[in-house]
């Protein structure tokens, strides 16, 4: 996690991708997070299309990148 609580920098080498791992890693992590009843966010670059689909199938769903926050930054939340 960043020192924002949020979560990133999630990388699977190429040689590895397709096994499932960063399913589970992000399970794992956000099943964590929700268990000590701390806020669930991730920050994704635009145009990462693979993370954002791995996310999406954990049931994250995207911010609106239009809705303003004060902060200038996109963020995702899981349901």
């Amino acid at each position: 996690r960043h020192r924002n609580g949020s979560l990133g920098i999630l990388h699977v080498d190429e040689s590895y991708r397709r096994r499932g791992f960063a399913t589970a890693l992000l399970t794992e992590a956000s099943n964590s997070i929700l268990q000590r009843g701390e806020p669930l966010s991730a920050y994704i670059v635009d145009g990462n299309k693979q993370s954002e689909a791995v996310f999406q199938a954990l049931g994250w769903v995207k911010d609106d990148p239009q809705a303003k926050r004060g902060t200038g930054k996109r963020r995702a939340k899981r349901k």
